[in-house]
């Protein structure tokens, strides 16, 4: 029972199994008197435990607190609960309250097997060896089986261990603590004997589908050159390319029923567009979960970070030709008889396109820079009522990593209620710490974080604020607390260690990423009924494309 063993190996292996033999770490919560063998008795008093007795008594009550982790409140007090309990079970007689005391004191709260603080509603038995972190972690996972098992003898033990919990202001009665069930729950069942509507007897049929390039994919005359000489393959898998051109809930609808999983699926197409699974392309989902579940795949997170994956664009771009111009803001495209024919930076730079212009802005910021009375009216209306996503909260910051824990992931996602819906604004928190796979991306001994909400900040509340303003800085503070609060969950001390922090707002987004309102990008699936991978600027201007994406993407026209 001390910190550090000493002894030889078949002594503790002879030790461990007395220990299963009598009921002390085995499954079935024996009360039988215990068997002590008479070497381990001696006629000198070496020990206050030493003798038969007491040895006895403090093993039994040991063994009762492993395997009763819950007492019901039968008399005054913590102390009046625990004696009655073993007196019922026959660890210990007559009045031994004194004794009992003595025990605590001396053994079990010394060495951690009761807490240091007695609870409400009698002793937590059984947890004080788990810091509040662990006992937490337990909760979080007997929670999740219990809901999805729906085992009343499960939910009985869960709903006594959730009381202790709010009683001892681990947990608070607001919260909703619902993380990813295990991949061991007993619920999970072999596919092959899923009825054959079942999404798992299906993934096959998708995947065949999605093999169609998605740049055949478009919506005028030249898909008889795009998707022609893909005939034959359409053909034989037209029903599922009918459903990829969807959104992702008319696959799922009617086949996953499971509320959990059917939230776990919204929450990851959100991730994915921006946007729920009743607006998110069916397309997307398919080619995301083909790749996430071939055989012997995982996600690689590039060295260097994002920036990395900049360079290699750049490589791939000049490689053929290409010229990358930093600080070159497009101010107007310049149109001639009807055609895009190039573009003016600010300061009165043109550009000359030889074939194209291309603007991969979005659709309000690329209407802007078109001179006025070009496209009709009416047209410009219709676009620019195009619904937009919401924007961004960013939290960035550098702490000081000392001491913190090893096992620290590198992504975590928070969602503060199912029931809100994952569009909810704040409702779900994203926390990246690329530096523990990465760690040139920070000082030594440093890490970097990055907490964001995820699409789901509205812009209204931001509109028309000064940026220098005291109402912005409030409001900042304000509406980031929701970023620290998640991000207390994995780094309680996280404040503390706090060496840089900044944070992004809606505003920041319109500002630093010339991005309209902020926002993460148009919202197709409340307008239209089939989701656009993107859609054609129709010929009012002729080689002037525009490519729409919900994503991240900055603002450029490239020639």
């Amino acid at each position: 029972m001390k910190p550090v063993l000493s002894g030889t190996k078949n002594a503790i292996a002879k030790d461990l199994q007395w220990l299963i033999e009598n009921g002390v770490i085995k499954s079935d919560a024996r009360q039988q008197k215990l068997e002590a063998e008479i070497p381990l008795l001696s006629p000198f008093s070496t020990h206050s435990y030493s003798d038969t007795e007491p040895f006895q008594r403090l093993i039994g009550t040991i063994r009762f607190i492993l395997h009763h982790p819950f007492l019901t409140n039968v008399s005054k007090g913590s102390l009046p609960t625990l004696l009655i309990a073993l007196q019922q079970a026959g660890v210990i007689s007559g009045n031994s309250l004194d004794n009992l005391r003595k025990d605590i004191e001396k053994i079990l709260r010394p060495y951690k097997i009761l807490p240091e603080f007695p609870m409400r509603n009698g002793y937590f038995a059984g947890t004080g060896i788990l810091s509040q972190q662990e006992l937490i972690k337990v909760f979080e996972i007997l929670q999740s089986q219990a809901r999805s098992l729906d085992d009343p003898l499960a939910l009985e033990l869960y709903e006594t261990f959730k009381q202790r919990m709010l009683q001892t202001k681990l947990i608070n009665a607001g919260e909703n603590i619902y993380p990813v069930r295990s991949i061991a729950n007993s619920s999970i069942v072999d596919y092959r004997y899923l009825h054959s509507t079942a999404l798992a007897n299906n993934l096959s049929k998708l995947e065949q589908a999605i093999a169609l390039p998605p740049a055949a994919l478009r919506y005028d005359l030249g898909a008889v050159l795009t998707v022609g000489k893909f005939a034959p393959e359409m053909l034989q898998q037209a029903a599922s390319v009918i459903k990829l051109t969807g959104s992702f809930s008319r696959i799922i609808d009617g086949v996953i029923t499971d509320p959990f999983i059917r939230n776990w699926l919204d929450l990851l197409c959100f991730l994915l567009s921006g946007l729920p699974a009743d607006k998110t392309i069916a397309a997307e989902v398919a080619f995301m979960f083909a790749d996430w579940y071939r055989p012997n795949v995982q996600l690689d997170y590039p060295i260097g970070g994002s920036g990395a994956l900049v360079d290699a664009l750049i490589r791939g771009l000049t490689k053929h030709g290409g010229k990358l111009i930093l600080n070159a803001h497009v101010e107007q495209v310049l149109v001639e008889n009807n055609r895009a024919v190039g573009v003016r930076l600010r300061g009165s730079k043109e550009i000359r396109a030889s074939k194209a212009v291309v603007s991969n802005a979005s659709v309000w910021d690329t209407l802007k820079l078109i001179p006025e009375g070009i496209i009709p009216k009416r047209y410009v209306e219709q676009q620019q009522a195009t619904p937009e996503c919401d924007s961004f909260m960013h939290l960035h910051l550098g702490i000081d990593a000392t001491r913190l824990q090893r096992n620290l992931g590198i992504h975590y996602i928070v969602v503060n209620d199912w029931d809100k819906g994952i569009t909810a604004p704040q409702n779900v928190v994203l926390i990246s710490i690329p530096s523990v796979l990465d760690p040139s991306l920070a000082p030594a001994g440093k890490h970097v974080i990055h907490v964001y909400t995820p699409g789901n900040e509205p812009f209204s509340i931001w509109q028309g604020m000064e940026r220098n303003s005291e109402e912005y800085a409030l409001l900042k503070l304000e509406r980031a607390k929701v970023m620290w609060q998640a991000l207390e969950r994995i780094i309680p001390d996280i404040r503390s260690r706090c060496e840089v922090s900044l944070v992004g707002t809606p505003l920041t987004h319109a500002r630093f990423l010339r991005r309209h309102r902020g926002s993460y990008g148009p919202d197709f699936c409340r307008r239209y009924r089939f989701i656009s991978w993107w859609d054609y600027t129709p010929t009012w201007i002729v080689v002037l494309w525009r490519f729409n994406f919900s994503g991240d993407w900055v603002a450029c026209c490239s020639c």
